[in-house]
């Protein structure tokens, strides 16, 4: 009898450990971050909604981060849903007390500004366009010249400019911002502007420009962030 009371406890025991659960939680693997499930395996080939963030994770059981998934949406770079991080947006927004509408609005304000700022200066749609035109074929003809020179070939280019740069002075420099400057003013003058105009039109577009960061919220200090992640990024 003692015997079978010892085996049914033990079988209880054991039955007991089988049905034990594991907290589930992140954990950071060499190949990535996981997920363990609370039944001790790990979330895999499927998507998985954790505090209210939907992330993927493939086959091998890794969240993908800055891509697409088999099913077609988009993860960022913490791995969740960019829909959810529309929404973080969405109610950032409706907590600021700032609605579409008024989004929609700055952005007209801003463009009539400008093409207020545009009409004063004589810069015409066609203007901007022959503009873009000229540019995108600078850049081609850049791009051709650039597919024919070898390593060595800018190698020598680069040694040559900073030889060429090395030889500046302050005062060569400044000769050529006043230059660049003198025929500035003359090509403005030429075209019938005046330094009026061009103060006026500076003065309008800065002041279209401060509008729409007051009615978006953007501040100063968060431009100057952006310029220097900017900065940061292209090694400057």
């Amino acid at each position: 009898m003692k015997k079978i009371a010892a085996v049914g406890i033990a079988a209880v025991l054991a039955a007991g450990m089988c049905m034990s659960s594991f907290a589930a939680g992140w954990e950071n693997s060499p190949a990535g971050w996981v997920y363990q499930l609370t039944d001790g395996s790990f979330a895999a080939n499927t998507w998985e909604q954790i505090n209210g963030a939907w992330y993927y994770f493939n086959e091998n059981g890794i969240m993908l981060e800055n891509g697409i998934t088999p099913d077609g949406y988009t993860v960022g770079a913490d791995g969740a849903w960019v829909e959810n991080i529309a929404r973080q947006a969405q109610q950032a927004m409706d907590q600021a007390g700032i609605t579409e509408e008024q989004i929609s609005q700055a952005a007209s304000d801003a463009a009539a500004l400008a093409q207020q700022a545009m009409d004063q200066a004589g810069i015409t749609q066609a203007d901007i366009d022959a503009a873009a035109a000229q540019g995108q074929e600078i850049l081609s003809q850049a791009q051709e010249a650039a597919s024919g020179l070898t390593e060595n070939d800018v190698n020598q280019i680069m040694q040559a400019a900073q030889e060429a740069a090395s030889s500046l002075t302050e005062n060569d420099v400044n000769q050529m911002v006043n230059e660049g400057v003198t025929q500035a003013q003359q090509a403005a003058a030429d075209a019938g502007i005046t330094e009026e105009q061009i103060n006026q039109s500076i003065a309008d577009a800065a002041g279209a420009a401060q509008q729409a960061m007051d009615q978006t919220g953007i501040t100063q200090d968060d431009i100057t962030s952006a310029l220097n992640a900017a900065a940061a990024w292209f090694g400057f």
